[in-house]
This record gives C-alpha cells, sequence and structure tokens, in this order.
C-alpha cells in the first residue's frame, strides 16, 4: 500500500505579550500615531473622545474575525468592500433564505 506524504505549513508569529503580535502592537502605534496628528482638526472639547474611539477602532481592526478565523477584521472588511456582487454570495444568505421559505 502506498503512504501519501503531505506538509503543513507552520507559521510562527512573534508575540509582544501574551496573543498580542508584534504586526498588532505597530499597527496600533501607528494607528494612534496618525489619530493623534488628526486631533488638531478636531474640535477641542470631542479630543479624548476622538482619541479613545481611535484606539478601540485600531483594537478592533487588529482583532480576529468572528466570521472567517484566519484573518483579521481589516482584512475581512477589505475583502467585503471590494467584493464582486455577481460572483460572492456568502453561505450563510443561502441557509437563512432557504430556512425562510
Amino acid at each position: 500500500m502506498a503512504t501519501k506524504i503531505t506538509t503543513q505549513s507552520f507559521e510562527s508569529k512573534t508575540t509582544v505579550y501574551r496573543n498580542i503580535e508584534i504586526f498588532d502592537f505597530f499597527f496600533v502605534g501607528t494607528y494612534t500615531f496618525f489619530s493623534y496628528s488628526l486631533t488638531l482638526i478636531v474640535h477641542e472639547r470631542l479630543r479624548l473622545l476622538f482619541m479613545i474611539f481611535s484606539i478601540l477602532m485600531a483594537v478592533f481592526l487588529t482583532s480576529k474575525s468572528s466570521f472567517n478565523k484566519n484573518r483579521r477584521n481589516f482584512e475581512s472588511l477589505y475583502f467585503l468592500l471590494t467584493k464582486d456582487e455577481s460572483t460572492y454570495r456568502p453561505f450563510r444568505m443561502r441557509e437563512e433564505h432557504e430556512k425562510e421559505k
């Protein structure tokens, strides 16, 4: 009997602290830097709220997507915005549509 050999790709990701990868650390830092540079055009009373919102958005964008476990939220948003409606339809929509009938 012939045996098949399969190869697996192992990715080792550099982590800064527990589950925080170095990419996430730099992404949040860069995002915060650009947000801070934009505070000059935000009203003085809203600057603190703007920075809190910006940091929360940076953390959300770098977190793992709940719909696609292999992607981050910013990657999922990119694919959502650039998808071709005529060729792509998510399976969830089909299942929900069949249940309604």
